[in-house]
């Protein structure tokens, strides 16, 4: 189930929105969400989570998908809430370790979606 979805419009308006890349590996969840946009996800080295946000423009979840799949591997989405009670649901976070995402992030870019790292 897409989680987040933007339409075309509003994807076009997110992309000319400028962003701090440099968030902490200690950042908190809600705070790497709110720094994600349109073409940008983040990836957190310390907890090896990659964060992204499911739209219309970018298939970003279809290629990380086609990587895992190339790579033999099956991971998980999960929904990254806004809310203690898992309501509303911002984002997509997914597993990946530090060699799985150089693959993953080469498939990203081609896409034109940047991966930002923690600091």
């Amino acid at each position: 189930m897409p989680v987040g979805l933007i339409d075309r419009e509003i994807a076009a308006e997110m992309s000319k929105t400028q962003r701090d890349p440099s968030l902490k590996d200690s950042a908190g969840e809600l705070q790497i969400v709110y720094h994600l946009g349109i073409g940008r996800s983040h990836y957190c080295v310390r907890r090896e989570l990659l964060y992204f946000c499911a739209s219309t423009t970018r298939p970003v979840r279809q290629t990380i998908c086609a990587v895992m799949k190339g790579m033999g591997l099956v991971r998980c989405f999960e929904p990254v809430c806004l809310d203690r009670h898992h309501l509303f649901s911002a984002a997509l976070r997914i597993h990946l370790s530090p060699h799985e995402l150089v693959p993953v992030q080469t498939a990203l870019r081609l896409i034109d979606v940047v991966v930002t790292r923690g600091v």
